[in-house]
């Protein structure tokens, strides 16, 4: 049973909304936090590693920008 868009949260309508223009895009909330994690040579294979190991998989091949 498919819930109606009405009977979600924001984010949870937000994301609904996303899968189906497959264009995503960021809650106003999430949007306005700073990230604490610097954007160093270090820090992005980082995050690429633990993406491959716990995403990758579920949203096909990563792209980078």
């Amino acid at each position: 049973m498919v819930a109606s868009q009405h009977s979600l949260s924001g984010a949870a309508r937000a994301m609904a909304a996303d899968s189906v223009s497959e264009e995503w895009v960021t809650p106003t909330t999430t949007a306005a936090k700073k990230n604490s994690i610097a954007p160093t040579e270090a820090s992005i294979v980082e995050g690429q590693k633990i993406f491959s190991m716990n995403c990758e998989s579920k949203s096909g091949a990563m792209t980078v920008f």
